[in-house]
């Protein structure tokens, strides 16, 4: 990678481009609807903030689309408009965007510009820049787009600034994301249902948040440490599928528990299929 030039100044772009720039690569500068954002993206590792988009076009080798996904498509239309009337050249440069669920695909009649499109996905949650440049080594990387020479150059700079990249395929990134979903949104909507499940013991609501923490936490450490199965503790790693019952005749008793049934019923036959003879993995 040449010079890395950004389209859109939110936290992944900010992110992405104080990682690069740390690691010895050039960031030509931002442009975002919001000069406001350009302009502080772009002081923070002293590169450049454009007020065209053509100009960080022409000045990029390398430009990165890091704008929400809805908007994705609708930029490069913008930059292939840009090239058809020769004010951009988008021959030999590389387009990458950062959703997780949207394939590179996205642009349209690539081959037509000249152009190699690729969708660079990192399996974190980006909240915070300055931290998420310190968890980029330690996360992984997905990378998607059509083989070639240029994306194995591309897959290797990426390796060489220390990040681990897996590539993917273009056919799996709904598959993917639902992956990425399940493992951090869903988790929210799983600790939700605990909670109100130990709302139905009379606790109020903040006593509830307050008392499963620990235990959420914990048992979210020790899964990501030692594997969802091999961490497995409680009745199901034990076999004592009486008192997985008693739970699920619990729950059964009122109409409003349908919902925490449904979901206790599911992860409880999940766990037991999958956690193999002894609570080994398979």
């Amino acid at each position: 990678m040449q010079r890395i030039g950004f389209i859109g100044a939110g936290k992944v772009g900010r992110a992405l481009g104080m990682y690069f720039s740390g690691n010895g690569r050039t960031v030509s500068g931002y442009y975002s609807r919001s000069i406001n954002s350009a302009q502080n993206a772009a002081a923070c590792i002293g590169a450049t903030y454009y007020e065209d988009l053509k100009d960080v076009a022409n000045a990029s080798d390398v430009l990165f689309l890091t704008v929400p996904d809805r908007s994705i498509g609708q930029v490069w239309d913008q930059l292939v408009c840009l090239q058809q009337k020769g004010e951009v050249l988008l021959n030999g440069k590389v387009l990458v965007h950062c959703s997780g669920s949207l394939s590179s695909d996205i642009f349209s009649n690539l081959s037509e510009t000249g152009a190699f499109g690729f969708s660079l996905h990192p399996i974190l949650a980006v909240s915070d820049p300055e931290i998420a440049v310190e968890q980029f080594p330690t996360c992984i990387f997905t990378l998607e787009g059509e083989a070639s020479s240029r994306k194995e150059a591309f897959f290797s700079e990426l390796q060489a600034m220390g990040l681990t990249v897996a590539q993917i395929s273009k056919e799996k990134k709904v598959r993917y994301h639902g992956a990425c979903v399940m493992a951090s949104n869903l988790v929210n909507g799983l600790l939700a249902a605990s909670q109100q499940m130990l709302m139905g013991c009379g606790l109020d609501e903040s006593l509830c948040e307050k008392a499963l923490t620990p235990l959420f936490l914990g048992n979210a450490n020790a899964a990501a440490t030692r594997g969802p199965i091999q961490s497995l503790t409680g009745p199901i790693q034990r076999g004592d599928m009486v008192t997985v019952q008693k739970h699920i005749g619990e729950l059964s008793k009122e109409k409003d528990d349908a919902e925490l049934l449904a979901i206790y019923t599911a992860l409880s036959n999940y766990l037991e299929h999958h956690k193999g003879v002894n609570g080994n993995e398979r």
